[in-house]
């Protein structure tokens, strides 16, 4: 007998997991420049900073300019 899948999180709900914890990785002006517009950095934005904080080799490819 298996059990009942639990359904899914809502994508924004998955989102805001990821980034729990996270807010000290980017300097004030650049949370109060996201918030502004109702934005919040995204979980993969966010690894790539604690990556280079953690001095390891970052690649960020980005070919729409849109990060």
């Amino acid at each position: 007998m298996t059990s009942p899948a639990l359904p899914a999180k809502p994508r924004r709900a998955r989102r805001l997991d990821a980034l729990a914890g996270h807010d000290d990785l980017l300097p004030a002006p650049f949370l109060a420049w996201f918030a502004q517009r109702g934005w919040q950095p995204r979980a993969h934005q966010l690894a790539l900073l604690q990556a280079a904080l953690d001095r390891r080799s970052t690649l960020l490819i980005a070919p729409t300019g849109a990060g």
